[in-house]
C-alpha cells in the first residue's frame, strides 16, 4: 500500500521522515509503525569498529599487571590519549605549559577542587 502514496521526497532520511509524519484522509497514519522501525535501523551503527578500538586500548592501558588501576585513573589516561589524538598530537612532541611543570610534584597538580573545564583550561594544548 505504500507505494501507492506519492512521496515528495526519495532520499533514504527525508523519505522515512516523510512517511512517518504521513497522515491520511481518517487523520491516521497506516506507516507509522514499519517509518518507526526504518528510522530506527536508520540510526543504528553500521560498525562497532570505534568500540572496538576503544576496548582494546582500555585492555593495553589497564592489563593484568595494572589490574588494580581503578576507573578514574583510566578514564583520565584515555582521555589524554584520545585529547592528544584529536589534535594530531603526540605524547612524545606534547609541551607542557610553564605553570603545569612548575605544578609537578607539588600539591597544588592534586586540587580536589578542580573541575574538569580548570584542568582542560591549564592544559591547553597548542
Amino acid at each position: 500500500i505504500i507505494h501507492l502514496v506519492t512521496w515528495t521526497d526519495i532520499a533514504t532520511e527525508t523519505f522515512w521522515s516523510e512517511v512517518f509524519n504521513y497522515t491520511d484522509s481518517s487523520g491516521g497514519n497506516p506507516f507509522k509503525d514499519v517509518a518507526t522501525f526504518a528510522i530506527n535501523l536508520l540510526i543504528l551503527p553500521n560498525s562497532n569498529a570505534e568500540v572496538e578500538r576503544l576496548f582494546s586500548s582500555m585492555n593495553v592501558v589497564k592489563n593484568k599487571m595494572k589490574n588494580k588501576m581503578q576507573l578514574p585513573m583510566l578514564s583520565a589516561i584515555l582521555a589524554v590519549k584520545y585529547g592528544l589524538k584529536r589534535h594530531n598530537k603526540c605524547c612524545k612532541n606534547f609541551k607542557l605549559p610553564k605553570d603545569v611543570t612548575a605544578k609537578i610534584g607539588t600539591m597544588d597538580s592534586y586540587d580536589p577542587t578542580k573541575t574538569s573545564e580548570d584542568v582542560q583550561s591549564d592544559l591547553k594544548l597548542r
